[in-house]
């Protein structure tokens, strides 16, 4: 159980019905988990009681009002929407094209998530920000975890550094 844990732990979850941020930081770990994993349309929502559960990163993307800060605590912020990472295209050779239907949906929702993620870094502003290039791989892209684990490790080297904590 979260509980048991030996550091603080909160798994961050929407409750579709309530339209409102849960933090499970008690019970059982894997439901957490699932509960503040399930993407809308990707990953089947979690139903607990009455309750019925998506990822948290609808209502919060960056969910740094869950921690509360102390006096010599490094709070060290992870924004998986970063700035999109240069892939060397040349911008001027790409085709410019008007967004089809989904595409729309895609960049309102992009968009919307970028806006509460800068209110919230401005509001509870992390000692380090970890920026991860939102390109850098797509929502089911778990072929790709060591790849992604080196891009988040020159992010935080990268982070780090801009920070000059250590």
């Amino acid at each position: 159980n979260i509980e048991n844990f030996p550091i603080p732990f909160s798994a961050v979850a929407t409750d579709v019905f309530k339209n409102e941020e849960v933090h499970f930081c008690d019970g059982d770990f894997y439901t957490a988990l699932r509960a503040s994993s399930a993407i809308p349309g990707m990953v089947t929502p979690v139903a607990i009681g009455q309750q019925l559960f998506v990822d948290g990163a609808v209502v919060n993307p960056l969910p740094l009002n869950a921690i509360t800060k102390t006096p010599g605590m490094i709070l060290v912020a992870v924004n998986l929407h970063g700035y999109t990472a240069n892939n060397n295209d040349d911008a001027d050779t790409k085709k410019q094209r008007t967004p089809g239907f989904i595409d729309m949906l895609n960049i309102a929702y992009d968009f919307t998530q970028q806006r509460l993620i800068q209110m919230m870094i401005e509001k509870h502003q992390p000692h380090i920000l970890v920026q991860i290039p939102r390109n850098v791989c797509g929502g089911l892209d778990f072929h790709k975890a060591q790849e992604l684990i080196e891009a988040g490790r020159v992010a935080f080297g990268k982070a780090i550094q801009a920070a000059a904590i250590v």
